[in-house]
This record gives structure tokens, sequence and C-alpha cells, in this order.
């Protein structure tokens, strides 16, 4: 091997080296929002262990970049929220009455939530930010929960109750039609009973991070048709019940449970590392847990959001 060459590869492996312990030591970068539900929005930067309290709201969700929440006050009625300012910019009146089941799709352009048809069963239904539209997207008269939107924004899966929990089934938005069926979880993993998604996908669309509350339990991630699956935390001690993808896919957060003391813990791990990072402890369970870049708390809505919310405040 000619100098040059030992030179480039002695370059590019420092290279990946150098970005491997800048990642780890890291931890991350950003803001990562939860809710306590029947409390407040609260914000943690991404390397710190103290939170701040921002709207003092019930069952809130962040939308995916962190700059608008959707309240749920009554049954009824959505109202959106800059979260920056805790300002309403927005109510959204139902004809029907909603589950604590509901997401931003990450183009910020729909809620899907999930709603009630008589007493016993739950259907899917969109609300499109822009015309404010409000439509039902399914019609099989079955219990849906733990809705969770595709990457990109054009499908949605869900669980549907009483069904094992490893199963989720897949239906586009533009042409519903019949929804595929998945098995995205390895055998043996089992879910806490907590509000939220079993899973989530990054921000690529090529992979899944999930939670499990078993003897193995912790943060696992895997292909995203569910394969391949591989355990992240160092070992079975973590309850998970929710997780999130950093902005650049490189670190998940996730929340762990403890009977012990009825609280909840969030923590951080890398794809590259299995130690973790403790966050902070709450003595509660937490929805909506989302990681966004900071700027995302302080500015307002620009260049295609812009539009979106022109409409919403007409």
């Amino acid at each position: 091997m000619t100098f040059q060459k030992r030179l480039l590869v002695t370059i590019i492996l420092w290279s990946v080296i150098g970005g491997l312990l800048i990642v780890n030591l890291c931890w991350g970068k950003g803001s990562i929002l939860y809710t306590i539900p029947t409390n407040a929005v609260y914000s943690i930067g991404a390397n710190s262990t103290k939170p701040k309290r921002l709207v003092d709201v019930i069952n809130a969700r962040p939308s995916m970049d962190g700059q608008f929440l959707a309240v749920l006050p009554t049954p009824r009625v959505f109202r959106i929220l800059n979260t920056g300012t805790g300002k309403t910019v927005k109510n959204i009146r139902l004809d029907t009455p909603v589950d604590l089941d509901f997401v931003w799709s990450p183009d910020g352009k729909w809620i899907a939530y999930i709603g009630y048809i008589g007493r016993e069963v739950k259907e899917i239904y969109l609300i499109s930010l822009q015309s404010g539209e409000i439509r039902q997207l399914t019609s099989h008269r079955k219990n849906k929960r733990r809705l969770v939107w595709a990457p990109d924004s054009q499908s949605i899966f869900y669980g549907e109750t009483g069904k094992a929990r490893g199963k989720y089934w897949e239906i586009k938005i533009k042409k519903p039609g019949r929804p595929k069926e998945y098995d995205l979880f390895h055998k043996g993993a089992s879910f806490l009973g907590t509000p939220g998604a079993f899973f989530s996908f990054s921000h690529q669309g090529n992979h899944i991070a999930y939670g499990s509350a078993a003897k193995d339990g912790g943060v696992y991630i895997a292909n995203a048709n569910g394969t391949n699956h591989r355990r992240l935390t160092p070992n079975g001690s973590y309850r998970t019940y929710s997780v999130t993808w950093s902005p650049d896919d490189h670190f998940i957060a996730f929340f762990s449970y403890y009977h012990e003391t009825r609280s909840s813990v969030l923590y951080t791990v890398s794809h590259h590392n299995p130690k973790t990072k403790r966050l902070v402890e709450i003595p509660d369970t937490a929805y909506g847990l989302t990681w966004v870049n900071n700027s995302a708390l302080d500015i307002e809505p620009i260049q295609k959001l812009s539009t979106i919310w022109g409409h919403l405040k007409r």
C-alpha cells in the first residue's frame, strides 16, 4: 500500500472514531418534550437534568417539530396552542368524542385521533389542518388504539383491542383500502397499559424503536418491517413504555416505569453505546414524548407551516 493510501485510510478511520466519540459524549442535541396528563407540558435539554415547565394544560400532544400543541380540554374539542407562547391558535369542534389517543403527522398537516361510535366501537378520524376537513378513515367496527404515523405522513399504523400486542395494521390515508398486517416486535415482548404507541419510526423510516416491559425489558430497534431485532439497553431492568428518536436518528429517548415508587424515569441511549443517560424522574406516567430541535420552541412557524396556520387562524 502506498503512503498516500495509508494516509487516506488513517484519516477515514480516525474520522469514524472521532464521530463516534462525539456522539457518545454529547448525548444528542435539542430538547425532549413530554406531557404529564393532569399537569403540564415540559421540556428538557438532551444533556440536562432540569426540566422546564412550558404550558399548563392537560391531555396535550406536541407536533413533531415541537412548535404547536394539540390539547383536548373536553372530549369534543381540540385546542391548538403555540408551544413557545401558550397562546391559542385555533379551536376545532368535533362531532364524535375523542379517546385520549391522538397524534400529529410528521409533516404537521394532519391530526389523527380515535373517536367513539356509540359506546363500544372506536374508529380513526383525520383532521386536515389546512382545510379544516374532518373525515372518518376506518369503518371496520373494531376498537382501535395506539396510533403511529408513517414517516412520510401517507399512512397510519394502529393496534386493535383484543389482538396480540405484537400485531399492528397499516392503512393509507388517500386510498384506505384493506389494512396491511405487521408483526413488529420480538417474541416475548411485553407492554405496559400506559398511553401512547408501543413503537416509533426513525425519521429516515428504515428502523423502528420500541420498549418492552418483560424480564428482558428495555429499548429495542428493528428494521421497519419488524425483522433483525436488537436490544440497545444493557440489561433487562428498564420497564420501557414510551420511545422517541432524536432529530438526527442517533439517539433514542425513553421512559421507564417503576412500580415501587410509582414514577417514571426519562433516559437516552445511543445506537453506538449501550450505556444510558438518566435525565429526570417524574411521579407519574407521561404522554407525547417528542424530541425536537431547540429552535422549535422559540420561533414562529415558517415556510409551508405558515401557510397551514394562516388557514387555521381564519
